[in-house]
């Protein structure tokens, strides 16, 4: 799920949820609370500054607040997983402060997990 301008971002350093996210992140959680079937993969990024294994753990962090967002608004943890990814997959490449602010964000997956019935396999003959 990519929420492109509202995506949930962070500032320099920090992993707290800003207040102005909130009400995406309750939507969210009102609609997936109505739907069965499936996971939630929570991803965290940040900028290019600092170091791999600094970013790796700021990035987690991130992951881990929406994770922790979600669950006190009613999802359930066993459904949810939260990976922090560093500096890796820039969203806007560049060092300027705008690129940087981008990619200072976190990115929701929801992976169906239903499988469909009736369906046989093909077999090449």
């Amino acid at each position: 799920m990519t929420l492109d301008s509202k995506s949930v971002r962070f500032d320099f350093d920090k992993s707290d949820i800003k207040p102005e996210y909130r009400d995406i992140l309750n939507r969210i959680a009102g609609i997936l609370m109505t739907l069965k079937g499936y996971t939630i993969n929570v991803y965290g990024y940040t900028d290019d500054v600092g170091t791999q294994t600094y970013n790796l753990q700021l990035s987690q962090r991130r992951a881990e607040a929406v994770r922790d967002f979600l669950v006190q608004a009613g999802i359930s943890p066993t459904i949810m997983s939260a990976k922090g990814f560093g500096k890796s997959d820039p969203r806007v490449p560049g060092d300027s402060e705008q690129a940087r602010a981008a990619n200072r964000r976190v990115e929701i997956g929801i992976v169906d997990s239903k499988l469909l019935p009736n369906i046989q396999p093909v077999v090449p003959k």
